[in-house]
């Protein structure tokens, strides 16, 4: 389903084949996975089609000694005795399997005043000259290229200032905007200076950011950066995608609405066992992980928000509570064997998708609405385990789609929605309302993504039969915007009556009848003979009342090849709709209509002289629970005496075991049920004078 979808569509993104990455780092900081092992978590990237790794550029290992008294540089990018800390044993790595480095220019040494995260401005000079000295080497004809000619060139072409710079923990212990703009001065030119096609990135995490980003740019941001390298962390795909539009919202409103968006790191910790329900509330499951992230990058990707990469955090994490914020369950391939899990099995699917064909179309952070043709496809599996109540499943490519809205809406625009948990499960229920005998049922994040469309038939009691939901192509139709005027689809009529039959015994009758009247109350059809294409018209009329099935006697003996038809205009008047039934000898066969309610023609010829039709437009026959209760003449209030069920469409003698007084009021009585589409039914009966003593 997901590639027919996404094969659909005929407008390109701006976005390049290179889109889907992994954040790198931690693969080559973590101690728990030895360098030797460093490749087969690249291969398995190559494998999937990932081909951008965020990595760290540490200027401290890089430059660990000041520059000389002359202010010459010295670098060193190779450390055979570290490869940790070796910036060529990494590009080697990366390059030879295809993936570009996106490097965070971070980590000052300790001579420049500074202490991983911190950089004192004194040193923006010297800062600046580090990221000038990395693009002379791994830039567009950069050193590290010319050196090793049986490498795929694959040029750095965008570089990230710092990590996260609004986050205090990363950026010099305080986050300073003024500070920030002020190195971005001093890098950018000694950037483009080297490299001018060089894309240099401001880094914003997801906390306090909005503020901060206006402060860059009342401080003169504008024109010193290429685009924004934004984290936006957040628990489900709508959420993170509603920090996205609120980025660009922000950037078009400090005047830069143009500028791009690189997702440099979003991501979620997953649990390793079952997870719990909603990722706002703790560690969900890596298929719920799965899904949540494979959904962003799809949308983001084909969106109107210009995003030009989409990495996740991480490739591999310790899988241990040692890391702050469950960072260490973080990671996308496990760490013992480096094959992917799910989350990272699904990342590799869409990138492989995107490289296949890129495409456009989903209206994010402009006006308008996503075209139904670019929606993304969800798939939606219900249970309709009571009339007008379902139970689903929604998946994205396979996995839980957390956050997605399963809808159960009406043809008078009754709409109810249900949160879908990360296990895929919502549940939802017709709202109050009159009775309907239909609804349907769609799972959808607005904008972004949508299931199939299901029509589910309410069921006249209690129990749902099989196959009662289907799959249709087209929504039910969409209620008027004035109500008052908005013309719903028929329905029958529920009403009780009640009449007493005896008050004199001591235990006195009531007669109570419940049900859906329905209109007609009988209809006239045509009956005829057709043979070999051929039809002898109106040989008799036949009247039938609905619900009871009549024998008809045919005006002649059938012959061989002949068949029977019993037919009617029908009635809008009346809500009856058009109905044709034909049937051969000693055959059957059913016509369906749709005024009013379910009206349904079935005839079947019983012999040569003999046809059987039952017209039949079936309303609830359900069980219905019933108060009864009775108030006697001048008190205020009426005593229940004991609750009974009536079958809908039959006539019930009661015993109100009670001794009955002229003026009391026996009140047949129940509430509205929205499942079973029945209103609130009340019946009244006085008794009277000539109420006379039952036999």
């Amino acid at each position: 389903m997901l590639a027919t979808v996404f094969a659909a569509g005929q407008s390109r993104a701006s976005t390049s084949p290179e889109y889907y990455g992994l954040n790198t780092q931690t693969l080559f900081r973590l101690e728990a996975v030895s360098p030797d092992r460093w490749g087969s978590f690249l291969d398995q990237m190559q494998a999937g089609g990932m081909t951008r790794g965020r990595i760290d550029a540490n200027w401290q290992y890089a430059e660990p000694a000041p520059p000389a008294a002359s202010g010459q540089h010295n670098y060193t990018w190779f450390r055979s005795w570290d490869p940790r800390s070796s910036m060529d044993t990494q590009a080697r790595l990366m390059a030879s399997r295809g993936i570009r480095m996106v490097p965070v220019l971070s980590h000052a040494p300790d001579w420049a005043a500074g202490s991983g995260t911190k950089l004192t401005p004194a040193r923006y000079a010297d800062f600046a000259a580090f990221a000038a000295a990395f693009a002379k080497r791994y830039g567009p004809g950069g050193d590290f290229w010319r050196e090793n000619p049986d490498l795929p060139a694959l040029p750095v072409h965008e570089y990230e200032l710092w990590t996260e710079a609004n986050s205090p923990i990363f950026w010099t212990g305080s986050a300073n905007p003024a500070e920030y703009d002020a190195a971005l001065r001093a890098i950018r030119p000694a950037l483009k200076r080297v490299d001018p096609s060089a894309q240099l990135l401001a880094s914003i995490g997801w906390m306090d950011w909005e503020n901060y980003v206006r402060q860059m740019y009342a401080n003169g941001a504008k024109g010193l950066i290429d685009g924004i390298g934004f984290h936006p962390y957040a628990p489900n795909a709508p959420s993170i995608l509603a920090l996205v539009t609120r980025m660009r919202g922000i950037l078009n409103g400090v005047g830069d609405g143009g500028l791009p968006i690189w997702i440099t790191e979003t991501g979620q910790p997953a649990s390793t066992g079952a997870g719990g329900d909603k990722a706002d509330s703790g560690l969900v499951a890596d298929v719920a992980r799965a899904a949540t992230q494979t959904m962003t990058g799809d949308a983001l990707a084909r969106s109107d928000c210009d995003i030009r990469d989409f990495q996740v955090y991480a490739i591999v994490g310790t899988e241990t509570n040692r890391e702050p914020l469950s960072e260490g369950f973080m990671g996308v391939m496990r760490l013992s064997n480096a094959t992917p899990n799910a989350t990272g099995a699904a990342l590799m699917r869409a990138s492989l998708r995107w490289r296949a064909r890129q495409d456009s179309g989903i209206v994010l952070c402009g006006s308008g609405t996503t075209p139904p043709d670019k929606l993304l496809p969800l798939d939606l599996q219900i249970e309709h385990f009571s009339p007008t109540c379902v139970r689903g499943i929604t998946t994205y490519d396979g996995n839980p789609m957390e956050a997605a809205m399963t809808h159960l809406t009406t043809a008078d625009g009754r709409d109810a929605p249900g949160y879908v948990n990360a296990y895929g499960q919502s549940e939802v229920c017709i709202p109050n309302g009159p009775p309907i005998w239909e609804f349907d049922v769609v799972s959808r994040i607005d904008n972004v993504a949508t299931s199939q469309r299901w029509r589910c038939t309410v069921p006249v009691s209690q129990t749902v039969p099989p196959g009662s939901c289907r799959i249709v192509d087209t929504p039910l139709p969409a209620a008027s915007p004035t109500p008052s005027k908005a013309k719903a689809k028929p329905t029958c009529r529920w009403q009780v009556s009640a009449k007493l039959l005896s008050a004199r015994p001591k235990n006195a009758l009531l007669r109570s009848e419940v049900g859906c009247k329905v209109t007609p109350k009988k209809a006239n059809f045509g009956l005829s003979l057709r043979a070999k294409g051929k039809t002898t018209k109106n040989l008799k009329p036949v009247t039938l009342v609905p619900g009871v099935t009549k024998t008809i006697s045919l005006p002649r003996r059938l012959k061989k090849g002949e068949s029977v038809e019993l037919a009617t205009k029908g009635d809008k008047t009346r809500k009856l709709p058009k109905l044709v039934a034909r049937t051969a000898a000693l055959g059957g066969a059913t016509a369906a209509g749709s005024e009013g309610c379910d009206w349904k023609l079935e005839t079947k010829v019983l012999g040569k002289r003999k046809l059987r039709a039952r017209l039949t437009c079936p309303p609830p026959r359900a069980s219905l629970r019933f108060t009864l209760a009775v108030q006697r003449k001048k008190a205020k209030k009426a005593k229940t005496l004991r609750t009974l069920t009536l079958r809908g469409g039959r006539v019930t003698k009661i015993n109100v075991r009670t001794r009955l007084r002229v003026g009391d009021v026996v009140i047949l009585a129940r509430a509205a049920d929205a499942k079973l589409g029945v209103p609130q039914l009340r019946a009244l009966a006085t008794t009277r004078k000539h109420v006379v003593r039952a036999r």
